[in-house]
């Protein structure tokens, strides 16, 4: 069943790149549903819901926001949120349980829609990365919080399973944003540094790319202290 949608960009800023331009075919100045949903945290859904309520936006409307969170507590500076919208929607069971217990209004889980489309083979020669070993790939970001993330944790698993003298395995850590974290990327590095067998990938690569290292490297690993989306995984 064919089901009619306006989407719009909220035109919320970001400190992550926003390149990623394949809805903009979708957009519309229309606005005539009965539900809105803002895809957007409590954090930086007050201002948008002004917006669209002072201009009439939201009169009549059942209001939706799908939320994401990585801590078992609900921050306390998001509880004026709760009484924007009318039903809440997230993306794993973790988060359904943490807002459950701060709302009484519907909570509706709805994990994100997984598409992996790769176009092309890729080769390990692409990304500098050896042929003859298994390797295993970790990704982060340094905006989003590299301690949360927890590479420091992964080399450390990694060489803990295999001594030095094991060449037949790699690790592959693939981070970006390094430059604007120095001291964390510094770190990074030195520890990289005492294991040839480590890869350190600071770079920006496609979505399309990205699948395609995820496509040469035979397993993925993480040690992270607590995890928003889990799309790596």
């Amino acid at each position: 069943k064919d089901i009619k949608v306006n989407i719009q960009d909220a035109g919320v800023i970001m400190e992550g790149r926003q390149n990623n331009r394949s809805m903009d075919r979708f957009l519309t100045s229309d606005n005539d549903q009965r539900t809105t949903l803002f895809y957007m945290n409590p954090d930086q859904l007050e201002s948008v819901w002004r917006r669209y309520f002072e201009r009439g936006d939201l009169r009549g409307r059942r209001v939706i926001s799908y939320w994401h969170w990585e801590i078992d507590k609900f921050p306390r500076k998001w509880q004026p949120a709760l009484e924007l919208v009318d039903e809440i929607w997230v993306a794993s069971e973790f988060v359904e349980q943490l807002v459950k217990r701060v709302t009484d209004k519907p909570v509706v889980r709805i994990p994100h829609a997984i598409d992996v489309k790769i176009l092309r083979p890729y080769s390990r020669t692409e990304f500098a990365l050896p042929d003859d070993r298994f390797l295993f790939l970790f990704n982060f970001d340094f905006y989003s919080f590299a301690d949360r993330k927890n590479p420091w944790a992964t080399i450390e698993a990694f060489r803990r399973a295999f001594p030095i003298s094991e060449d037949r395995v790699g690790l592959v850590i693939k981070c970006h944003h390094g430059e604007r974290h120095l001291e964390k990327f510094i770190l990074l590095q030195e520890l990289a540094d005492h294991d040839p067998r480590i890869t350190i990938l600071d770079c920006l690569l496609s979505r399309e790319e990205m699948y395609g290292l995820q496509s040469v490297c035979d397993a993925y690993v993480s040690l992270h202290r607590s995890e928003g989306f889990g799309l790596g995984m």
